[in-house]
């Protein structure tokens, strides 16, 4: 899932799906795919977002989920992406499976 997080995601209901493994392509249109995409452009004088950094970071995630068979979900939010391209996870949680359901 991709979406501008905290309490915009729980308001806004802005977000996007997809089913992992996805490719840097994938990414990018999911990104492109919530109403508020703006905001990862040029906005007030800020340079715009990454995405090709956030793309990146969004394929490594999935694949946490698909390499990592005891992890049912990752849920990182807020992700800082820099302008020199460096992508800082400010705060997550990874899930694990219970032995019960492997």
């Amino acid at each position: 899932m991709f979406g501008l997080g905290g309490i915009f995601t729980e308001i806004l209901k802005d977000t996007s799906f997809r089913v992992a493994p996805i490719d840097e392509g994938e990414a990018l249109r999911m990104m492109d795919d919530i109403k508020a995409k703006d905001i990862l452009g040029p906005v007030r004088r800020m340079a715009p977002a990454d995405k090709g950094a956030l793309a990146k970071a969004l394929v490594g995630l999935g694949n946490v989920g698909i390499e990592l068979d005891d992890v049912a979900e990752i849920d990182v939010n807020p992700l800082i992406i820099s302008t020199d391209g460096s992508v800082v996870a400010v705060d997550a949680l990874v899930v694990l499976k219970s032995n019960g359901s492997k």
